[in-house]
C-alpha cells in the first residue's frame, strides 16, 4: 500500500475540498481537479471511473483500486442499502457489512474490501483487488455448449425472473471453475437471499481466472 504512487494519491486527496462529493457533477470536478494537479501522472499512473454511489481511482501500478463514497443527500435518501453517518451514507462500509452477512455460497465469489484508510481530512478510502471489469471486456472460456443447457433449465424453472447476470464470458466461466450445478445452486441463492437487483456488468468481473462480484452493496428505491 506505501508506494510512492499511492502517498502521492493521498497528497492530492489531501488537498482536494470534499465538502460536497456527490455523484456526477462532483465527481467530474475532483477528476478535474485530479488532473490538473498531475498532468504527468494521470492516465499513466491512475485514472478514474465512477457509478451513482462511489468514486474510483485505478491505480496502473499497483494491483488494488481505491474507493471514495459519494455523500448522500441525507438520511431519508433514496440509497438506503448503506449506514449513515451524520448527513451522509456510506455506500462502501454498506458494501462491508453486506460481505459479512452474505451466505458462504455468495460469499466464495466477493471481492473483498482489503483496507480502509482515513486521510487527514476526514476521507474513508477503501481498497479493493484491482479486477477486469466485465463490462465491455472479454473472456476466454472452455464452455460454450453447457451454458445452453443451463439457459434450458432457467427458463424452465425460473419463468418469472430474467438472469441475474447476463455476460456470457462470466457465466462460461463460472461453469468452468464450479460446473454447472453450482451456477444453478448460486443463482437460486442470488435469487432467495435478494442479491440479484444490480449484478449488471459494471458490477462483475473477473479475478484471478474465476468470476467476481465486485461492486455488491446495491441500493433500492
Amino acid at each position: 500500500m506505501c508506494s510512492l504512487n499511492f502517498a502521492k494519491i493521498i497528497k492530492y486527496i489531501e488537498g482536494y475540498d470534499f465538502k460536497d462529493f456527490f455523484a456526477y457533477d462532483d465527481a467530474d470536478k475532483f477528476i478535474d481537479y485530479l488532473y490538473h494537479v498531475s498532468p504527468e501522472y494521470y492516465n499513466q499512473k491512475w485514472s478514474c471511473q465512477y457509478g451513482a454511489t462511489k468514486l474510483v481511482i485505478i491505480m496502473k501500478d499497483e494491483d488494488y483500486v481505491i474507493k471514495i463514497p459519494f455523500h448522500g443527500e441525507s438520511k431519508d435518501n433514496y440509497y438506503v442499502g448503506a449506514p449513515t453517518s451524520e448527513d451522509f451514507w456510506d455506500y462502501c462500509k454498506g458494501e462491508e457489512e453486506r460481505y459479512n452477512e452474505a451466505p458462504d455460497v455468495i460469499k466464495k465469489h466477493l471481492a473483498k474490501t482489503t483496507w480502509v484508510y482515513e486521510t487527514s481530512n476526514g476521507i474513508r478510502l477503501y481498497s479493493q483487488p484491482k479486477c477486469l471489469v466485465a463490462y465491455k471486456n472479454h473472456y476466454n472460456t472452455k464452455s460454450q455448449k453447457p451454458f445452453a443447457f443451463f439457459w434450458k433449465w432457467w427458463k424452465r424453472k425460473k419463468r418469472g425472473y430474467a438472469l441475474p447476470v447476463n455476460h456470457i464470458d462470466w457465466l462460461n466461466l463460472y461453469i468452468d471453475c464450479y460446473g454447472l450445478d453450482s451456477l444453478k445452486s448460486f443463482f437460486e441463492t442470488v435469487i432467495n437471499e435478494d442479491w440479484d437487483d444490480d449484478l449488471e456488468d459494471r458490477n462483475i468481473g473477473f479475478l484471478d481466472g474465476r468470476p467476481v462480484l465486485i461492486d455488491y452493496s446495491s441500493y433500492w428505491e
